[in-house]
């Protein structure tokens, strides 16, 4: 699929499911109207939380300029049996994620909220670290 600049890959709170490679270009991630990222990995996959999930989309997804992406259907079970490649990159590309947000986390939270949150995170066992 090949995506214009501007052009809409998914919307926020869309059902659509399909998670998506990255070929060519780049592709802007945005909570209502404010851009929140750029997905730019060549090879990458983006748009997996809604097909593990089966929920509506968290972000919209808009190509940032000419970007090529390769839709996979969102039947992650199938994907786990028949291309265990792909469903291992989307597995990193989720712990690199959650490693990402737990930092970025922790460096916002004032010193109190840090520790009660570290503390949290650690029992819960979602620390990474």
């Amino acid at each position: 699929m090949i995506f214009q600049k501007g052009e809409s890959i998914v919307k926020e709170g869309d059902t659509s499911f399909n998670l998506f490679v990255l070929m060519k270009g780049s592709v802007g991630i945005f909570k209502s109207d404010t851009q929140v990222g750029v997905f730019e990995e060549k090879g990458g996959i983006i748009g997996e939380m809604s097909a593990i999930l089966g929920k509506p989309r968290t972000a919209s997804l808009i190509a940032m300029e000419i970007t090529t992406l390769v839709p996979i259907p969102s039947d992650f079970d199938l994907l786990i049996r028949e291309n265990p490649d792909i469903a291992k990159a989307v597995m990193v590309n989720l712990a690199k994620n959650l490693e990402r947000m737990t930092n970025e986390y922790l460096r916002i939270a004032t010193h109190e909220q840090r520790e009660e949150a570290t503390q949290k995170l650690r029992a819960d066992g979602s620390l990474i670290i």
